[in-house]
């Protein structure tokens, strides 16, 4: 029990502990960002990863809408905007009407440089879900072609 010579480590990780990462590549082009869960049972675990599976689905979703469609002149932050509307109309109840969804959108040219304009050739997209304190949140981010 004690930390004296001979005691054994030990680690108690609590009911749906986990923790969210976010990494790019070493030029910034691509990004990606998931959610990891340090604990796999309990019905907190369980509530999470649904519905970090339901966020996850919602936003490949969304982006699918989006290079599905005609393409729009719209600035970056107008398709942030429309992208997340999109998730909160897939999640729907699953969060609420007042839930605190942040989606964030960086589009880049096709040599790698942030620019104002829709029309890229790659978007990092990042939908984060912040639950409550005691949870914190959940988020799942990639990047698209466009």
């Amino acid at each position: 029990e004690g930390m004296g010579p001979g005691a054994q480590p030990r680690s108690e990780v609590g009911e749906g502990a986990h923790v969210v990462i976010e990494a790019s590549d070493r030029l910034g082009h691509t990004s990606v960002c998931r959610t990891l869960f340090l604990q796999a049972s309990g019905p907190g675990s369980v509530g999470l990863a649904a519905m970090y599976l339901g966020l996850v689905e919602a936003l490949h979703t969304a982006m699918a809408r989006v290079n599905t469609e005609p393409p729009k002149e719209e600035t970056a932050a107008e398709l942030q905007k429309r992208v997340e509307g999109m998730v909160r109309e897939t999640l729907g109840d699953a969060i609420g009407k007042d839930s605190k969804l942040r989606v964030m959108l960086v589009a880049r040219d096709a040599f790698g440089e942030k620019i104002e304009s829709a029309r890229c050739s790659l978007a990092y997209v990042r939908a984060s879900l912040l639950l409550d304190e005691a949870k914190g949140a959940i988020a799942v981010g990639d990047t698209f072609v466009l």
